[in-house]
């Protein structure tokens, strides 16, 4: 078994499902499991960021209709992406959306 910063690395394992009943060093992560962490709450406000709301339907399958005039009226919305908004900017689905 190898360190790495005084954490062991499991050994590489030879089976089909090399992560099943076995210890996986965190490398990704390493800041949070500290509790280093910084999220974006943390951080000094970023000028134009803005929060955003999802609607889903409670249906499966439902078709929802949105009257995007109404929620863009509303105080405080600067934009509304409807159903097919999404389907017409993720042909081909780009990797920043």
């Amino acid at each position: 078994m190898g360190y790495v910063r005084g954490v062991a690395r499991p050994e590489p394992a030879t089976t089909e499902a090399p992560w099943v009943g076995r210890s996986m060093l965190r490398v990704e992560d390493d800041a949070l499991l500290r509790g280093e962490g910084r999220f974006l709450d943390d951080l000094a406000p970023v000028a134009r960021t803005f929060h955003a709301a999802v609607v889903r339907s409670q249906l499966a399958h439902a078709r929802i209709e949105v009257d995007a005039t109404a929620a863009l009226a509303a105080p405080g919305v600067v934009g509304v992406l409807t159903g097919a908004d999404v389907a017409e900017l993720s042909r081909p689905f780009p990797a920043g959306i």
